[in-house]
């Protein structure tokens, strides 16, 4: 199977995916303003969604490094096809990430 037969469904699911969520994003916007909340209650949404994208942030780039990492374990034990211990050491350092973020998570509570 030719490569853009498989990369222009898969981008355009994305782009799908992320336009109904800035679309819902929007009208909740909109009907906040429309229905008036109080300015303290508008910033701790505000502060929230901060927190929630900083966190985000944070995720994925643990999670980007731990995979970096099991790339580097795998050239350095010279796995040359993809296997079941290539496999295992990509899902092994990304499980490893997120119990990292976790951890840095749970100590700012």
């Amino acid at each position: 199977m030719d490569l853009k037969h498989i990369i222009v469904p898969v981008l355009l699911f994305l782009c799908v995916t992320y336009g109904f969520k800035v679309a819902v994003d929007a009208v909740m916007r909109y009907r906040m303003l429309k229905e008036g909340i109080s300015e303290s209650q508008l910033q701790a949404i505000l502060l929230r969604e901060w927190v929630q994208q900083r966190m985000a942030s944070l995720r994925w780039g643990i999670f980007l490094v731990a995979i970096g990492i099991s790339f580097v374990l795998i050239e350095v034990f010279g796995w040359t096809d993809v296997g079941p211990a290539s496999v295992a050491a990509v899902a092994i350092c990304a499980g490893i990430g997120q119990l990292i973020f976790h951890a840095i998570t749970r100590q700012r509570d």
